[in-house]
């Protein structure tokens, strides 16, 4: 049998009416996003640093369970799309299709060719 872990309590709470006479989990909002998702803020997405890339996917991510959409691929890829600017803007416009469409692989794209300042040189032992 297969252990089951549950989310850190900070991100679930107990909703005493949410099932007649029980209770089930219901999602919090996350505590000091990266970025300030209110209504209104713009975030923004240069291509500068790799930590700038690492708390865009995170940011990406978050905005995306916040809608429900945390599956929805598509959805996010285009998000992330309207949110680059600069660098990034131009270097997004150059991937091919099937990668800007698709949230899997845009954020490996990303990840890879912004966040790789922050990983070891490979050895050749």
């Amino acid at each position: 049998m297969q252990a089951f872990a549950l989310p850190p309590p900070e991100v679930v709470s107990r909703s005493r009416n949410a099932t007649p006479g029980g209770t089930r989990p219901t999602t919090k909002a996350f505590k000091n996003p990266p970025y300030n998702m209110s209504e209104g803020s713009q975030l923004t997405f240069r291509g500068s640093s790799a930590a700038e890339a690492e708390d865009f996917v995170q940011a990406v991510r978050r905005k995306a369970w916040a809608e429900q959409r945390q599956f929805d691929y598509k959805w996010m890829a285009a998000y992330a799309a309207v949110q680059m600017s600069g660098q990034a803007l131009r270097w997004h416009m150059s991937l091919p299709r099937d990668i800007q469409s698709n949230w899997g692989k845009l954020e490996a794209a990303i990840l890879d060719r912004y966040a790789t300042d922050q990983l070891p040189a490979p050895s050749n032992k």
